[in-house]
């Protein structure tokens, strides 16, 4: 039944507002069939897909269909085949656009330019800070910048720019309709409570931005209390610095039972101004649920490229830098690559790697011949890794380069092993 719908023209779906394929226990292929007609239709509204046979790769195929259909509300994917972390994350990700739909299909009918408008028009009629200004008009022209940035200890600033909630209100009510921002630095500023909870009313619209960077502000526990509330529905953000404010027991112990909840975050920066027990469980709290979410995305991360590298021979470079792969992760790639014969250079920088992730590595080394650069920079691989590795390249005469700078390799062996290497 999937390659009948394969054969059918994208335009057979045009004029249907829903789709029912529930209990057809249809082959593989399903999502990907579905996905492929969701890039362009703009009437279905909901599909029930429930107890077939759809995979991680098909459910994978729905979520980027979802980035650029805004039509959509309802997707049911109950009773499939797809199980792993990565169709895990991937199910989230489509009930995180889901959501964004229902809402914009809830709100008010207006459109995009008129959204722009109205938002550039409350720009234009702000007389605060000039750089604000004019980088509110340039999102309400559409501007496809990455990061608002603002720095309060810059000392090129006048004395009369200075930042705080008013600011900040004319900047979100923009960022409710762009779509190109996803990093925020608002450092050392003026900001309060009441500027945070403006931002956190703007995250329940926007599902783009993935940091923020409130540090050296004056925010305290309510504004702290509306972010916490967010973070239990929001699954786009996964860094957020809130360091030396005026945060105490209540903020903290708010971020800590959101985070509980969420996922997806991998690093809440915190400093709270007060000290004792309830704020340091709610620290060690949040620093447990942030580890495991990163040691989910490392693994979901790393399954996708065994995958990949299955199927894919002409594939020269592995970029895993700053992906909080660690040792598990780094003996489940090297299982595939001992086998490999393409993959050249690999970069694991910036990692949590340590002495069973390095040993992992060099059993890769005794056997393949492809590999000529590993970078192994800002890991935690010790003097038992390293001798590891110092062996591995005694017998392998295709490997260039291991660099291990940065790496805790100053007692023992360790010096010795980096001078073989």
């Amino acid at each position: 039944m999937v390659k009948a719908l394969q054969e059918l023209d994208v335009a057979a779906f045009a004029a249907l507002t829903e789709l029912d394929f529930s209990y057809c226990r249809m082959d593989h292929g399903l999502g990907e069939v579905i996905a492929e007609s969701l890039k362009t239709n703009r009437t279905l509204t909901y599909i029930d897909l429930s107890w077939n046979k759809v995979t991680d790769v098909g459910v994978q195929a729905l979520a980027n269909a979802l980035s650029v259909n805004n039509v959509l509300t309802h997707l049911d994917l109950n009773g499939n085949e797809c199980n792993t972390v990565v169709g895990k994350q991937a199910l989230h990700e489509i009930e995180d656009l889901l959501q964004v739909n229902r809402g914009a299909a809830e709100a008010p009918a207006t459109t995009p330019a008129k959204q722009e408008q109205d938002a550039g028009d409350r720009a234009d009629a702000f007389c605060g800070h000039p750089r604000i200004q004019e980088l509110a008009r340039q999102l309400k022209k559409g501007g496809a910048m990455n990061e608002i940035f603002f720095d309060g200890s810059d000392e090129t600033l006048g004395d009369d720019e200075t930042f705080g909630d008013d600011e900040v209100k004319v900047l979100v009510e923009t960022l409710k309709v762009n779509r190109s921002v996803s990093s925020i630095y608002l450092a050392q500023a003026e900001i309060t409570d009441t500027g945070v909870k403006a931002i956190a009313e703007m995250l329940m619209h926007n599902n783009r931005i993935t940091r923020i960077n409130l540090d050296y502000n004056k925010i305290g526990d309510s504004g702290v209390e509306a972010l916490a509330e967010v973070l239990k529905h929001n699954r786009s953000i996964i860094h957020i610095y809130l360091r030396w404010n005026d945060i105490g027991e209540v903020g903290a112990k708010a971020l800590a039972e959101a985070v509980q909840e969420n996922d997806v975050i991998l690093h809440i920066g915190l400093d709270p101004a007060e000290s004792g027990h309830q704020c340091e469980d709610a620290m060690r709290r949040i620093d447990q649920r942030c580890e495991a979410n990163q040691e989910a995305k490392a693994t979901a991360t790393v399954e996708k490229l065994v995958q990949e590298l299955k199927t894919d021979g002409a594939k020269k470079e592995i970029d895993l830098r700053s992906q909080y792969i660690g040792d598990a992760q780094v003996q489940a790639l090297s299982q595939v690559l001992e086998i490999n014969e393409s993959i050249t250079h690999i970069d694991l920088s910036n990692n949590p790697i340590k002495d069973a992730g390095a040993q992992a590595l060099a059993e890769v080394l005794k056997h393949n011949r492809s590999i000529t650069n590993i970078d192994l920079r800002y890991n935690q691989i010790g003097e038992v890794g390293a001798e590891a590795l110092a062996e591995a390249v005694q017998e392998n005469d295709a490997i260039l380069e291991i660099a291990l700078r940065g790496n805790p390799l100053t007692d023992g062996s360790g010096p010795e092993a980096l001078e073989r290497i």
